[in-house]
């Protein structure tokens, strides 16, 4: 069946989805002012209400966890942000401790050169210590020599200084 509509040749279909199509695009677009000019169907307006309310929940939703999202992000910065701040503070305390025991090493490694030093000018002394005793002990064996076993006086020099002797042979092994 198959009308004209203001010049247009249409038919049943194409004048149902025209229908329609107003209706529809007029409560999307442009509601009515008056409904009672306009009757509406008022099943696709509910369905628009419905997703529309659906969207603006689900917006709703969204804003809430990314305000949640963001609160959640500043404390782990803050939470970040704390860490870094002690591990620092610790670094700095740690370099400050090394600082303070390099300074310490450093002057006990001067003090043990300087002693060292010391321990070496020792050692030269006592070699010739040693040296200037071993001397004596030959001189007294040679003199023991030339003395006469009898006098008792010599006999005691000659002990003593045999007693010298072995003290230096003892003190000589430990220096050689």
């Amino acid at each position: 069946m198959c009308r004209v509509d203001q010049g247009r040749f249409t038919d049943e279909v194409t004048t149902g989805y025209d229908t329609w199509h107003d209706q529809r695009v007029k409560n999307v677009v442009c509601p009515p002012r008056n409904p009672s000019k306009h009757p509406i169907n008022p099943e696709p307006q509910d369905v628009l209400l419905e997703s529309e309310l659906t969207r603006k929940r689900l917006e709703k939703e969204m804003m809430n966890m990314k305000r949640r999202h963001e609160d959640e992000l500043e404390e782990v910065k803050k939470k970040t942000t704390r860490k870094v701040r002690m591990a620092l503070e610790e670094r700095d305390e740690w370099r400050s401790k090394f600082e303070k025991v390099n300074v310490a090493n450093s002057s006990l490694i001067a003090r043990m050169q300087e002693l060292q030093s010391v321990n070496n000018a020792l050692q030269h002394e006592m070699r010739e210590v040693a040296f200037r005793a071993r001397v004596m002990a030959d001189k007294t064996e040679e003199l023991r020599r030339e003395v006469l076993l009898r006098d008792e006086l010599r006999e005691r020099l000659i002990d003593h200084l045999r007693m010298v002797r072995d003290q230096y042979d003892k003190v000589g092994f430990s220096f050689w």
